[in-house]
């Protein structure tokens, strides 16, 4: 349980990170007549840098339970094999880190060109359903289905957020249409 606090602690850190950025935007424009508007790397590295640590923390406790359940069945390395419950523990292992890749562009791309503060959000709900999904899978291999369905939700909804940021971002710049521009004055006017 030690890393849903780290989870929890970096989850805010991220949240706080992006209303003070916000917050001091706000500031620039009110008394500088100057607002950017676009984030700096800097702006974007504290929620970037905080749910993927927190998705390899996972990844390393997962791998420390793998042995765990080698030491526990006498499976000795390099077998991959053994008895059901080792097997779908390395199974759940595995599958954690062959979906890493898509999860990090996801996220990435949804909170350089969307928001970052959402994009955190869905990435810690995918690092929870993540966690479902090991110690279900762990359970039985019907048991992993919750966990995934989460994980799946979270990666669909950071590839539209990607997806939408991409495209305003590249309508904005060779186009000169700012949609998300145009949206919010029809919201406030």
């Amino acid at each position: 349980m030690w890393w849903v606090c780290l989870q929890l602690l970096t989850l805010c850190t991220a949240l706080l990170s992006d209303f003070l950025i916000h917050s001091f935007s706000l500031l620039l424009k009110n008394v500088c007549g100057y607002c950017p508007t676009r984030y700096s790397f800097f702006d974007f590295c504290l929620p970037a840098v905080s749910v993927p640590t927190g998705i390899y923390t996972e990844t390393a406790y997962f791998a420390k339970l793998v042995g765990k359940y080698r030491m526990k069945h006498k499976v000795i390395p390099p077998a991959v094999t053994g008895p059901p419950e080792f097997e779908r523990a390395f199974r759940a292992q595995q599958n954690c880190v062959e979906f890493s890749a898509i999860f990090l562009v996801d996220l990435w791309a949804a909170g350089w060109f969307f928001n970052q503060g959402l994009a955190a959000v869905f990435g810690f709900v995918y690092i929870y359903g993540r966690h479902l999904y090991f110690h279900g899978y762990v359970e039985s291999a019907k048991g992993r289905l919750p966990g995934f369905s989460l994980c799946k939700l979270s990666l669909v909804c950071l590839l539209v957020m990607a997806s939408v940021g991409l495209s305003n971002s590249f309508l904005d710049k060779y186009c000169d249409i700012n949609l998300f521009g145009r949206l919010q004055r029809l919201i406030s006017g």
